[in-house]
């Protein structure tokens, strides 16, 4: 055990005293901080028809149609969706099945705070994966803060089809990102053939870069300033 004399606390406290003026006379007074970017809703004219058709021409795809959904807006979040879809030009996609083509789904969300948003975002991707455990999760780059992707594929099943020698796979592509307060989070599927596989992710992959890129048209970014 340590024994400290009577005149030792009084010493200390002095020095403490003297610690805290000389610490408080160079310490430089802190600059009011500045606000956190954040991002605002511009517009909630989400996938026009216009906007799709570009992507299908962009994907050379045919008799492109979409659905938009209400904009809800409950204070803590700002969100509205929309679907796309369109028929495949390139023969190279062609199964058994008849005329078919990629269906893309996109939801764009505003959050009141960067908490909630980076909440929504992890709880999204670590569901997914969960849902998903055959296929990892990637990370994406771009000039988001965080990007994930996930693609996995559901063989067709002769059986359910009622047709033999149906080589054909449903493939999905599924992926979110944030920045800030915003939240981007798509989904992509699409039937080809089999030996296709590959080619069809990518084709997946690019509408839903594309579907991000319209989602982020209908937001600016503010620093409240």
């Amino acid at each position: 055990m340590v024994v400290v004399g009577r005149w030792r606390p009084r010493l200390l406290a002095v020095a403490v005293a003297v610690l805290v003026v000389a610490c408080s006379s160079d310490s430089p007074v802190p600059e009011d901080s500045q606000p956190s970017p954040m991002y605002e809703v511009t517009s909630d004219a989400l996938c026009s028809q216009s906007a799709v058709d570009a992507m299908g021409t962009q994907l050379s795809l045919a008799d492109v149609v979409r659905r938009t959904g209400d904009p809800v807006d409950d204070g803590n979040k700002w969100i509205t969706w929309c679907v796309m879809s369109g028929l495949w030009k390139d023969e190279r996609f062609a199964t058994r099945l008849g005329e078919a083509g990629p269906t893309g789904g996109v939801s764009l969300e505003v959050y009141a705070d960067v908490e909630s948003a980076l909440r929504r975002y992890e709880v999204t991707r670590d569901r997914r994966q969960e849902l998903v455990p055959q296929s990892p999760v990637t990370r994406v780059d771009g000039w988001w803060d965080e990007g994930w992707r996930i693609q996995w594929y559901d063989s067709v099943d002769d059986a359910s089809t009622e047709r033999g020698g149906v080589d054909a796979e449903v493939i999905l592509v599924y992926g979110g990102i944030r920045h800030h307060n915003l939240v981007i989070l798509v989904d992509t599927r699409g039937t080809v053939p089999g030996p296709m596989r590959d080619e069809g992710y990518e084709v997946l992959s690019d509408l839903g870069d594309l579907l991000i890129e319209e989602a982020r048209r209908h937001v600016t970014l503010s620093t409240g300033g």
